[in-house]
């Protein structure tokens, strides 16, 4: 897992955000600029929903297509 934040126009409290497979966001992980990004199903990563905490996210990353689990309690 890797420290993040993750930002979603339109929702003031990001604690609070629910986030739907295929929204849109902007991450960014420490050390790299905001990133766009889409959530995608745990199981494109080879999960299991058991395996993921609430706030954790699945995301593929827009230009590079790499994927990773991000927790979206860290640093928001």
């Amino acid at each position: 897992m890797l420290f993040c934040c993750l930002f979603r126009e339109g929702k003031a409290n990001m604690s609070e955000a629910a986030y739907d497979v295929g929204d849109r966001v902007w991450v960014r992980l420490e050390g790299f600029p905001w990133w766009p990004a889409r959530i995608i199903p745990e199981s494109l990563m080879g999960l299991n929903p058991s395996e993921m905490h609430p706030g954790m996210q699945a995301v593929r990353f827009y230009g590079s297509g790499d994927a990773s689990v991000i927790d979206t309690t860290d640093g928001n």
